[in-house]
């Protein structure tokens, strides 16, 4: 008798919670109807980033969707400048056929580096880093301290920073949302 093999289970652990965004396939051709829907729910990973949980959680956090956008758009700019420079040690390239040295320096890296310049410029240095630490890195408040007044201390400073680089990142206000 001939031995069946089991397929490995691959189990994540995720979280995951429902939103509704904006349909992609919306048409303004044609009426809103239900085979032409204008949102759409969508599932997404709680432990994405830390901003996002914290969203998540956001009765006991207080942080809103404009500090979400706000955080996502500050990653951008991060990863932008690290450029997936993150590479393993074994990344050995060789050039054949005469071919060149890469960029050292990529334009999206210099357009991340700029952006991030011009942020840190913003905020103060302490603000600069708990956004850098939470947004960028991506590590839990709980995991730059482990004392409570600290923590809830970290958290304002989050939600202030990003409160006043929303409008420094071009990032729609509540206000504006309202009155459109």
């Amino acid at each position: 008798m001939k031995r069946v093999k089991k397929k490995p289970v691959i189990t994540a652990n995720l979280t995951l919670g429902e939103t509704t965004v904006d349909n992609p396939m919306f048409s303004r051709d044609h009426p809103e109807s239900k085979g032409n829907p204008r949102k759409v729910s969508a599932k997404f990973n709680k432990k994405e980033s830390p901003i996002v949980w914290m969203y998540t959680q956001r009765e006991r956090t207080g942080v809103t969707a404009l500090h979400v956008e706000t955080a996502s758009k500050f990653r951008t700019y991060f990863e932008a400048a690290a450029g997936g420079s993150f590479g393993s040690s074994g990344d050995i390239k060789e050039f054949v056929d005469g071919g060149g040295f890469p960029d050292i320096l990529t334009d999206r890296q210099a357009w991340g580096a700029r952006r991030l310049a011009a942020v840190r410029g913003f905020l103060d240095q302490q603000t600069y880093d708990v956004v850098r630490d939470v947004c960028g890195i991506g590590l839990f408040i709980s995991q730059l301290d482990s004392r409570r007044r600290t923590r809830d201390a970290l958290s304002k400073r989050l939600k202030d920073g990003l409160d006043r680089l929303a409008p420094f990142l071009g990032v729609e206000t509540d206000n504006k949302r309202k009155r459109a």
